[in-house]
């Protein structure tokens, strides 16, 4: 496990992506012969070797000592992507990201749906939207990560960000394309009953919000 110390400065880049990782044991019976298991989640660099574990690296922060963290959403479209749940689970029909605009529908589907039927009725097919957000500190609401607040890894004919999308020192211009969001987290409440709080992914996405063993916050006592 990966430990980054808390810099002054926006040194902490964590890259959302899917990998390989061994959640089975290599001699696990399987046909063919087991060799990882696709997942979601953080990490500090873009190595394609395949993972020991899923659990992204620790950030050590000092209370009233702030931390920024760069996000960048380097996932796969819903085509190239491992994981099946992007495929076929996102019904566009409910209320959820919609990164293509097409709005709440007004219609009926057909089960399955077919042609003919509102473009809502089909599974969603394109890049996959993704914001983190901080179990357990206190943060203010633009960096709580809501599910309104997701970014892109491609925006050409979507779009970039959701309405409630936040990056430190936010420029309508230089940041309108942006893959990343950069949160600063000031650190002003107290160390937890263990010390650490953890950082997953969300977006509203159908009926379900994605969560991921992920990045290890610890906080020490000032």
């Amino acid at each position: 496990m990966q430990i980054l110390r808390n810099l002054p400065s926006i040194s902490n880049h964590v890259s959302l992506k899917e990998f390989l990782v061994n959640v089975l044991p290599a001699t696990t019976p399987t046909t063919p012969a087991y060799s990882g298991t696709y997942v979601f989640g953080y990490r500090t660099n873009l190595a394609t070797t395949v993972a020991d574990t899923y659990i992204g690296p620790v950030f050590v922060a000092a209370r009233n000592t702030p931390t920024a963290i760069k996000y960048v959403n380097n996932l796969p479209d819903t085509i190239s992507r491992n994981v099946g749940v992007w495929k076929y689970s996102v019904d566009q029909a409910l209320h959820w990201a919609d990164p293509t605009n097409m709005g709440m529908m007004m219609g009926m589907c057909s089960v399955p749906p077919k042609a003919g039927d509102p473009a809502q009725c089909f599974n969603y097919a394109g890049p996959i939207p993704a914001v983190p957000h901080l179990h357990g500190g206190e943060v203010p609401a633009a960096i709580d990560g809501g599910t309104d607040a997701w970014f892109l890894n491609q925006t050409e004919g979507y779009s970039a960000h959701g309405k409630e999308y936040y990056t430190y020192n936010y420029d309508p211009v230089a940041d309108a394309n942006n893959n990343f969001s950069i949160y600063r987290y000031p650190n002003t409440q107290k160390a937890g009953h263990y010390g650490s709080m953890t950082i997953c992914s969300a977006a509203l996405a159908s009926m379900f919000t994605l969560a991921w063993p992920v990045p290890t916050y610890s906080q020490t006592q000032a």
